[in-house]
């Protein structure tokens, strides 16, 4: 498959909205009543760079794949033990979502503590 720089663009931007959609729902679901266009923003956000953070690091994982009779090899034969980075290549869906779950989270509890802190005398 030839990869052109317009074919990476549009992946790049397949999973942004992927990562858009996981933060949008995720804030919708966190917040509740106490939805602001700000919290939408940054569900957003952060969605879309725990998405493309988690998508990168499956991505690692499957650059360095040796594969034998189309099969993954846990073991290389230069001795390098690939069953991680087969684990990560393998689970990419699972892990994107994951990430940005977690981004967005993250970021909900920063924001939640912070706002908490001014309410106190």
């Amino acid at each position: 498959m030839i990869m052109t720089w317009q074919f990476i663009l549009f992946v790049i931007l397949l999973k942004s909205l992927l990562g858009a959609g996981v933060g949008l729902a995720v804030t919708a679901v966190l917040y509740r009543a106490k939805l602001t266009p700000g919290a939408f923003l940054m569900g957003i956000v952060l969605g879309v760079l725990g998405f493309l953070t988690g998508a990168s690091l499956s991505g690692w994982g499957g650059a360095h794949a040796y594969f034998v009779d189309g099969k993954r090899m846990d073991q290389a034969p230069w001795g390098e033990n690939l069953w991680l980075r087969n684990r990560l290549a393998d689970n990419e869906s699972l892990i994107s979502v994951f990430m940005a779950f977690l981004a967005v989270f993250i970021g909900y509890l920063v924001v939640r503590q912070i706002s908490v802190a001014r309410r106190t005398p």
